[in-house]
């Protein structure tokens, strides 16, 4: 960083002094000479976002890596939200952010735009600059400034949705805009957009194999992704009181993990009702 950002590096040692856990990325020190410079824990696979966009050239992963990193991700984020004071918000969550160590175990990198939001104390969420990534940010974010950890919720649903699909948080589609001339522009297409309205018009778990990584091929738990595809648009519900907490989050994805275990022939028969009810409970 240039010398110029001293205060920001300030607050940044200031967290990073605050908050440990084994899936947050850890500062080792830092340096401050011409320039400013972090020094992290070295994460040998990189990150989440080029494993699961650009398989060729990193690796794809399977299943059972995705939901494992989804899994540690929540559980770095719970931490910060509900055991740390006062309490964090990350704020700029998404696949580009979690990092994979040597065994592929997932870990939240880049807390340069992390904000103290402080205990609840009965006065809403904290309005605040709108920083962030688009394509993650929840709308109340967008539209009013509004941050709360509920925020950080909305941006892991949309990781959640990258891990089962293996789209991008924001992907180019080609549209005819002048019929009469035949010509065409490219333009962003949120993957929320794209994949959340099918996810709420499923069923049952077998409705949910067209939207799935083919990367993936037939090697994945059928109901384990019908569950993971109803957590995520819960996470990205346009309410805030309508999505689960992180430790809600990091619950269900232990159940997730679990059937994924079980192997691609996972049997357990699930239904809209049963994950409605999985969900709330």
């Amino acid at each position: 960083m240039n010398l110029v950002k001293s205060q920001e590096f300030r607050q940044e040692l200031k967290i990073l002094n605050r908050v440990h856990h084994k899936h947050l990325v850890e500062l080792i020190g830092f340096c401050k000479e011409n320039f400013l410079f972090l020094v992290y824990e070295y994460c040998e696979q990189g990150t989440l976002a080029s494993h699961l966009h650009a398989p060729a050239a990193y690796g794809a992963l399977t299943w059972i890596t995705r939901i494992q990193a989804a899994s540690d991700a929540a559980q770095a984020l719970e931490y910060i939200h509900d055991h740390t004071r006062p309490t964090y918000v990350h704020r700029d969550i998404k696949s580009n952010n979690i990092l994979l160590d040597k065994n592929l175990r997932a870990k939240v990198a880049d807390f340069g735009l992390i904000k103290l939001i402080g205990q609840d104390d009965g006065h809403g969420p904290l309005t605040t600059k709108l920083v962030g990534t688009f394509g993650y940010m929840a709308p109340e974010y967008v539209k009013f400034g509004d941050l709360s950890p509920k925020s950080d919720v909305y941006s892991f649903g949309v990781v959640l949705l990258e891990l089962l699909t293996g789209l991008q948080a924001l992907n180019m589609m080609s549209t005819q805009s002048f019929p009469t001339s035949g010509s065409s522009f490219e333009h962003r297409k949120a993957l929320t957009d794209l994949v959340v309205p099918l996810i709420k018009e499923m069923k049952s778990d077998k409705e949910v194999a067209p939207i799935v990584d083919p990367q993936l091929r037939d090697n994945y738990a059928v109901s384990a992704a019908f569950k993971l595809a109803h957590l995520a648009a819960q996470c990205l519900s346009d309410s805030p009181h309508e999505r689960p907490d992180m430790k809600r989050i990091v619950y269900i994805l232990d159940e997730i993990l679990k059937l994924s275990q079980d192997g691609p022939e996972a049997s357990e028969t699930l239904d809209m009702q049963s994950i409605t009810d999985s969900l709330a409970r």
